[in-house]
């Protein structure tokens, strides 16, 4: 039976402590470029060349684009992880943008961000179109549902190209689904 034999190597206090500096210098000079790599990517990525100089707003009619584009503005100029911003084209995210404005205005039916080049970012919204009212019963409180049932805007005089009129004991909630299309 063979036994296998553990050599030993004798190490002197000296060549320790000096093994333990060189490591030590090596650690820090990894963190140190591990540093500089971060700030410089920071500092390239927040360049002009990657930000977003143009917001354009296509289909919106009964709001502002300019209401739009400052939502999307003030939602990309906030940062990401701290150090990057958002407002590069590398960080947008189009689906997030998308459904903040589709809860923010309730008017629309669609809405599709998309990049255009380096520097626009393109927003396309198709708006509802009003297939009735639905109306409360006892303070005549009327909102505006497209055809698949979504109450979308508060009855406004200027609204009132529809013919069909649903009255209902139950009060109108604004931005919700009232009936499914399908059944």
């Amino acid at each position: 039976i063979f036994m296998r034999f553990r050599r030993k190597t004798l190490t002197s206090p000296r060549l320790r402590k000096k093994k333990r500096k060189v490591l030590f210098w090596k650690m820090a000079l990894g963190a140190a470029l591990f540093i500089a790599l971060i700030f410089g990517a920071r500092f390239v990525l927040n360049s002009e060349i990657f930000s977003i100089k143009s917001i354009e707003v296509i289909g919106a009619k009964s709001v502002s684009p300019d209401k739009i584009k400052s939502l999307v503005s003030s939602e990309i100029d906030t940062s990401k992880f701290g150090i990057f911003s958002k407002r590069n084209f590398l960080f947008v995210d189009t689906n997030n943008i998308s459904d903040l404005i589709q809860k923010s205005f309730p008017d629309f039916s669609k809405v599709r961000t998309t990049l255009a080049g380096l520097g626009s970012l393109v927003i396309e919204v198709i708006e509802r179109t009003p297939y009735a009212k639905w109306c409360y019963e006892l303070d005549k409180q009327c909102l505006v549902i497209d055809d698949k049932g979504f109450a979308f805007e508060k009855d406004k005089v200027t609204q009132a190209t529809t013919t069909l009129f649903i009255f209902t004991e139950s009060k109108p909630v604004y931005a919700t689904q009232i009936f499914d299309a399908d059944k």
